[in-house]
């Protein structure tokens, strides 16, 4: 039990370093994203290398990826994985006949069998479920990190 309490507040105490991007705008930050050390990465510099894998921080202007460091200043172009696109894309695909099960099944409730009462609208919770996955999945895959372009976003990195 000890040896846990102490794992626990040895690893509350490790420094974190995180990659910090600010889209700028005639000198304003208008948007801020934050990516934790050991996130996947295609990096594409300015002598036109390509690099894809988990980055790690070497120090303030430094980064790792697959063993070769590379300066943030050398980055031209940066891509960050979607964690859920694969989710975007299963909800996408069940939310439609999930929607329409439940709206035949509300049919088919409210025509054929309207003398019997159903006190869990399982039809109507099928229609909603449908439509929310559905939804939700379209907005997971619009979400999508694109290439970010190092002329408009600063890269820095940051200690948490």
């Amino acid at each position: 039990m000890m040896i846990v309490a102490l794992f626990c507040v040895s690893d509350m105490r490790a420094q974190e370093y995180f990659l910090e991007l600010e889209k700028t705008k005639r000198g304003t930050v208008r948007k801020t994203k934050h990516y934790y050390e050991g996130h996947w990465v295609e990096v594409k510099t300015i002598e036109g290398q390509r690099l894809k894998g988990n980055f790690i921080v070497v120090d303030k202007k430094t980064i790792k990826i697959n063993g070769q460091k590379i300066a943030l200043n050398n980055i031209r172009k940066i891509r960050f994985d979607n964690n859920h696109f694969f989710s975007g894309i299963a909800l996408t695909v069940i939310g439609p006949p999930l929607f329409f099960g439940g709206l035949l099944a509300t049919a088919f409730e409210e025509g054929i069998g309207a003398k019997r009462e159903d006190p869990n609208n399982n039809a109507e919770i099928a229609t909603a479920l449908g439509i929310g996955a559905f939804v939700t999945g379209l907005v997971i895959l619009t979400n999508k990190d694109k290439h970010t372009d190092s002329k408009r976003w600063n890269i820095s990195i940051v200690e948490k």
